[in-house]
Parts: structure tokens; C-alpha cells; sequence
């Protein structure tokens, strides 16, 4: 059995008052233990105190920990309803974009598919087909064709010039003169406007000289000192 004490000394540290309770140095045996016995319990408060405090501070932490991770969590969702909102709203976007072009298109089919019925192509406009592709009439053989198959257009009109195979039949006819067609169009800047396709001149320096040229070179070979 293990051995307990309150004191411990030599043997004339000890001695028995008049009442017979037992003394050590002068103060009574159960005095002493009640000093232990009251330091023990305030040790002991002492660590319920430093437990309980240490058991907050680490349940406070979990709970932070979790409200951080329910708002990186909210954070994330409206991340999410944003970024598919955005896409929705760029999905709308595209088809609208895509319609008005099905819808342009359309329309350029159908002016275009009249001009090549009637054979009438406009003097005020550039000749596109839906693709994007420029079209021109020939002079010679009034046919209307892609302007790759021609030699020279944008001559006497916009939509007018001379196709490749006419020119290669008959050489001589890009020796004729053609009247000049005049269209009524809001005033532009004579350095600025191509009055062959429209486009935007610039000015350049070539073999002969400074001189004005069409940018959409080689398709318009308009040019003007």
C-alpha cells in the first residue's frame, strides 16, 4: 500500500500538545491538511478553469472555422449563378446575333435573287450576295458574275465593268469609252471615297509620282493624281 504524508521531518520536528493532537513544528496535523487539501482544490479549480478556457478558445475556432467555410461556400454558389447567368446571357446574345445574321442574309438572298432575275443591278450600292461575295455586270455580254471572273469593274458604275472572258474574246473593248453613271448620293469627301466600290482612298507614292488609290486594291484599281 503506498504511503501518504503531510509532513515529513525529523522525529523532534513532531510533538503532542495538551489535547493530544499530534503537532508539527508547532501547528497542528489537521491544520496542515487542511492547507493541502484546500491548495488541492484550488489547483484543482485552477485546472477546470484552464480546461474550460482551452475548450472555448477551441470551439470558438471550429465555429469560425465553419462559418468560414458556409461563406466560402455562399461565395462559391453566387459564383456560380453569376457565372451561369453570364453564359445565358452570352448564349442570348449569340443567337440574336446569329438570327439578325439569318435575317440579313435572307434579305441579301432575296434583293440579290431579284437583281439576277431582272438583270438590274444598282447604282447606289455595292452588289453582295448573301456569302459576302461581290458581284459586277459585264458591259459586253451584260452577264452578272462573281468579280473574280472579271478583268476590270467599277468603272461607269459600281456594279459595272468588263468579265474575264470577254475581255480575253475581244481585247479591244477595254478601249471603249464608258459614260460615267451619276448617282445621287449624300456629299463625301472627294479625298476620302473611292467613287469606284465605295471604299476609302489613300495616298500613295508610286512609280510615277504621289497619287490617290483605292485600299481595296487589287479588287478596285481606281486611282486619281
Amino acid at each position: 500500500m503506498e504511503e501518504s504524508y503531510l509532513r515529513k521531518g525529523e522525529l523532534s520536528d513532531f510533538e503532542i500538545d495538551v489535547d493530544g493532537k499530534l503537532l508539527f513544528k508547532g501547528t497542528k496535523l489537521f491544520e496542515l491538511r487542511d492547507n493541502v487539501y484546500s491548495k488541492y482544490l484550488l489547483e484543482k479549480k485552477k485546472l477546470r478553469k484552464q480546461r474550460d478556457e482551452e475548450k472555448k478558445i477551441a470551439e470558438e475556432r471550429l465555429k469560425k472555422l465553419v462559418q468560414e467555410q458556409i461563406e466560402m461556400e455562399e461565395r462559391q454558389r453566387k459564383e456560380e449563378e453569376k457565372a451561369a447567368k453570364i453564359k445565358v446571357e452570352l448564349e442570348e446574345k449569340e443567337w440574336k446575333k446569329k438570327e439578325e445574321e439569318q435575317a440579313r442574309k435572307r434579305e441579301l438572298a432575296k434583293k440579290f435573287k431579284s437583281i439576277i432575275e431582272t438583270g438590274v443591278v444598282p447604282d447606289d450600292d455595292i452588289l453582295y450576295d448573301e456569302k459576302g461575295i461581290r458581284w459586277a455586270k459585264c458591259y459586253n455580254c451584260e452577264e452578272i458574275k462573281p468579280t473574280d471572273d472579271f478583268s476590270m469593274y467599277g468603272v461607269g458604275g459600281k456594279n459595272m465593268g468588263f468579265c474575264s472572258d470577254c475581255v480575253h474574246k475581244k481585247p479591244e473593248i477595254l478601249e471603249v469609252k464608258i459614260p460615267e453613271i451619276k448617282v445621287e448620293e449624300k456629299p463625301k469627301k472627294e479625298t476620302d471615297i473611292c467613287p469606284g466600290c465605295g471604299g476609302k482612298l489613300k495616298y500613295r507614292s508610286g512609280r510615277y509620282g504621289k497619287f490617290w488609290g483605292c485600299s481595296n486594291y487589287p479588287r478596285c484599281t481606281y486611282t486619281r493624281k
